[in-house]
């Protein structure tokens, strides 16, 4: 999806809202035998500060009407309070440390500002009448059949409706993009971009000099035996000790849970522990009783690789890219100041993008690292300033003030979170090696089969669905007989016989795509009910007749791919932002807190009642 579109598609809201998860999380005193304060105005006091009638009336009052009907009562006017005194906490404590100053804020509110613009354009575009015919919605129904396999059109018709409708949004950003550049004036040197290759010898010379980088570590392969109770590992070893085959006792021993990870394990991947009770160790050699986080450990080595120095062909790719990333920084410091592109008669330098691109995310500039998603970028940033130029500079200025002063409380808070949360979620080896351990199932490859199905439609009265539950039992009992004696028929015939579904029953109830778990996507309980169903069962099972949706439905496993452990080395990024994230909450548990604790909040309840009367709100 281009930037432009993202840009365009709503506003822009930065990282992890502080202030919202505190202000849900705060839990605000009420005032019960303290006097109330002397100003009657005042409807809550907190640490050197109190909130007054005319703010929370202000606040209210600038809310949109959906917002509006949320805070029409006790609970949501104390919401109101709360938010303000954590804005004001917040300020002061931004304040204290100068966070106004620093590059980060100011880049972020210059974010901030221009996707406010690029909303209002949105916002007016958006109001254009976008309709989806039922149409084009049976349409893509039925070009998408295999998609919407065991599904209705019924079923599925406001799913399809909001991808359409989606699509033809899409369209009228595309037209009005293209629209502004046939308006506008725009030269562009992209040959700026090109920054030249390393050459073959600027390789081997990288190589020779720097040889001991691409020293790969020992690595192990071996067998293990994990369980959380030291008896329980100390009687393991004994019994290998006296002659016990290791396979036999590790399957008795070890927890339902572990699952055996047949991957070569690199030195320092397992933390201390580990690395110090294994690799002193020769093939087939077993090792003492080791504690390795909460678990107890014995491991036999399977096999043993030394490290070795990868050959300059296998080190070839990692060199080029350290060489190329040397070669552009250089480069784009030294020609930073000439023109990029001119937009309008206005000048833009390769500085200017380059600011741009070390702006994204990690992530996001891996995406662009290449010349050509590079070229994709330049051309992104284009259409944001031609829509940009498109809108009055004041829209942004009095129109949305209010909506900017709102963004910059929100800015000073991520900066804060992100000062608050700096060396606090550094992750250890050891400490994604135990996350890993704990948690084997999170990390294996979903299950998925393909499949035969016999369809029958449920009946819309009493008659109907009596009908169709004889036909769908009729044909099970084909399929598999209650004699077993009797051989049950070939599944492709009964399909055809008696599957609803005509377009697979032509195929003997095959359906080609795989199913499996959607990895992206959340599914209704139902939906997920009928996948569990398919995946539960083995290669070459038939299922008994069961219900999803309006159907009934008979399935044929005729390939079944079970769910695979992946190794630690594979999964290590995942299991490192799982840690993190785990770190996070902690983290900022502790951060808010702190900040209640600055806060000090009293709420006079009684007044805020008064107001609420005065408000004339129900």
């Amino acid at each position: 999806m281009r930037i432009a579109h993202q840009l365009l598609n709503r506003k822009y809201l930065l990282g992890v809202m502080v202030l919202i998860v505190v202000s849900v999380f705060l839990l605000a005193d009420r005032l019960g035998g303290v006097p109330n304060h002397a100003d009657t105005n005042v409807i809550a006091a907190y640490n050197d500060g109190v909130i007054t009638k005319e703010q929370i009336v202000a606040h209210y009052r600038m809310q949109p009407a959906e917002n509006r009907q949320v805070l029409r009562s006790l609970d949501g006017l104390q919401h109101v309070v709360q938010d303000l005194a954590v804005h004001a906490v917040v300020e002061r404590w931004a304040q204290e440390r100068q966070v106004d100053t620093k590059e980060s804020f100011k880049r972020a509110m210059k974010n901030a500002a221009d996707s406010v613009t690029l909303y209002d354009v949105a916002k007016q575009m958006h109001e254009f009448d976008v309709k989806v015919e039922e149409s084009e919605i049976q349409k893509y129904f039925d070009d998408n059949r295999a998609q919407f396999a065991g599904s209705s059109l019924t079923q599925v018709k406001e799913q399809i409706r909001t991808v359409l409708h989606a699509q033809k949004e899409q369209q009228v950003i595309e037209d009005f993009l293209k629209e502004l550049h046939v308006n506008a004036n725009i030269s562009v040197n992209a040959n700026l971009l090109e920054v030249s290759e390393p050459i073959d010898a600027e390789l081997q010379a990288y190589y020779q000099n720097n040889v001991e980088r691409f020293r790969e570590v020992d690595r192990v392969r071996v067998d293990e035996i994990r369980t959380t109770a030291k008896d329980k590992a100390d009687r393991a070893l004994a019994r290998i000790q006296a002659g016990e085959e290791f396979s036999q006792v590790a399957l008795e021993i070890n927890e339902p849970s572990f699952e055996p990870n047949p991957e070569f394990v690199s030195r320092g991947a397992r933390g201390a522990a580990f690395d110090a009770n294994t690799f002193i160790l020769d093939e087939a050699q077993v090792s003492k009783v080791f504690q390795d986080g909460i678990s107890f450990v014995l491991v036999r080595v399977a096999e043993k690789r030394a490290g070795r120095v990868k050959s300059f062909d296998e080190a070839r790719s990692q060199i080029a890219a350290t060489l190329r990333a040397e070669r552009e920084k250089s480069y784009f410091a030294e020609k930073k100041n000439e023109i990029l592109f001119t937009l309008n008669a206005v000048r833009y330098t390769l500085g200017d993008f380059r600011e741009e691109y070390d702006a994204l995310s990690p992530s996001l500039r891996a995406q662009y690292a290449s010349r050509e998603a590079q070229r994709r970028l330049l051309d992104a940033i284009i259409d944001r300033l031609l829509v940009l130029q498109s809108v009055p500079s004041r829209m942004a200025q009095s129109k949305n003030q209010s909506e900017m002063d709102e963004t910059r409380r929100h800015v000073l808070a991520q900066i804060l979170h992100e000062e608050e949360m700096e060396g606090k979620l550094d992750v250890t080896d050891q400490e994604i090696a135990e996350h890993y351990q704990a948690n084997p199932s999170h990390y294996a490859t979903s299950p998925k089969a393909k499949i035969s199905y016999v369809r029958v439609g449920r009946g819309t009265d009493s008659a109907s669905q009596q009908t169709a539950r004889q036909k769908i039992e009729t044909a099970y009992s084909r399929l598999r007989p209650a004699a077993p004696w009797q051989t049950g028929e070939d599944f492709a015939i009964v399909a055809q016989q008696v599957s609803e579904d005509a377009e697979t029953a032509k195929n003997g109830g095959a359906l080609d795509n795989w199913i499996e778990h959607p990895h992206d996507l959340i599914v209704d309980i139902d939906t997920l009910m009928f996948l569990d169903t398919i995946l539960s069962l083995k290669h070459g099972e038939i299922s008994p007749p069961f219900a999803h949706g309006d159907s009934y439905y008979i399935v044929l496993v005729r390939e079944k791919v079970e769910a695979q452990a992946q190794p630690l080395d594979q999964v290590r990024e995942l299991v490192r932002a799982d840690v993190r994230d785990v770190k996070h909450r902690q983290a900022l548990g502790r951060f808010e807190g702190e900040l209640m604790q600055r806060m000090g909040l009293k709420i006079h309840e009684d007044r805020l009642i008064e107001l609420l009367k005065e408000l004339e709100l129900p």
